[in-house]
């Protein structure tokens, strides 16, 4: 009967240390629970990064990790175990941005040369940066585009490669030679930095109007240097 000296059931000791249902066990993990995983990881970290892209509108890189957590409605716990500090988010975001551009002008290589490869790859770059433009000019790292670029880990470096491809083809078409095409990459990428095409943006002026201008600027430049 019951009563505080009701008789307890024993139960044996294998069952006793037996894992609960759900406890991890000495085998690995499915395939399908390790995909399952990394997609979650790999979603949290783009949750992530999109509320810092939010905050870099608003506000600036003026905020901390703490901050950002909140932003993103995540734990702060959750936000470290992926990023260290506020400069490691800026940096993912910009080598993401960049990483993305250099694919789209990757992808023209294979329908154009010359100089429609010239002009494809000055309206895709306007048209890609201008996405990113707003954050991006609040945020720049202390080197310069020829430093981070020697790095073949970097995207930087693989932006400059391609840069130099387009000039080649423009001098295997027959349009130009240039002395020095390392110094006409350098010029491009600071043509098209993406601070100042936001400040045109600022200044009302259209996208066709930005890529306009600009592409009329660097033709004007490889005119100049064409030997």
């Amino acid at each position: 009967m019951g009563g505080r000296f009701a008789v307890c059931t024993v139960r044996p000791l294998s069952q006793e240390f037996a894992p609960a249902a759900g406890a991890i066990t000495g085998r690995f993990p499915s395939r399908e629970t390790i995909n399952h995983m990394r997609k979650d990881v790999v979603r949290m970290r783009g949750q992530i990064l999109e509320a810092a892209r939010r905050m870099l509108e608003t506000q600036g890189s003026a905020f901390s990790l703490p901050d950002l957590a909140r932003e993103a409605g995540v734990g702060t716990a959750t936000i470290y175990r992926h990023f260290s500090d506020v400069d490691g988010v800026l940096h993912e975001l910009v080598q993401q941005s960049l990483g993305e551009l250099t694919r789209r002008l990757e992808g023209l290589e294979s329908k154009y040369s010359g100089r429609e490869l010239f002009t494809q790859v000055c309206a895709t770059w306007v048209d890609s940066a201008l996405t990113w433009a707003s954050w991006a000019a609040r945020f720049r790292s202390g080197e310069g585009f020829l430093v981070r670029s020697q790095d073949a880990l970097t995207n930087e470096f693989h932006h400059r490669q391609f840069l130099e491809r387009v000039l080649r083809s423009l001098e295997e078409e027959g349009v130009a030679r240039f002395a020095d095409p390392g110094s006409l990459v350098v010029l491009w990428v600071a043509l098209f930095d993406e601070r100042v095409m936001h400040d045109l943006q600022s200044h009302r002026l259209t996208q066709e109007d930005i890529t306009r201008r600009l592409t009329g600027a660097m033709g004007a430049l490889l005119d100049q240097e064409n030997n």
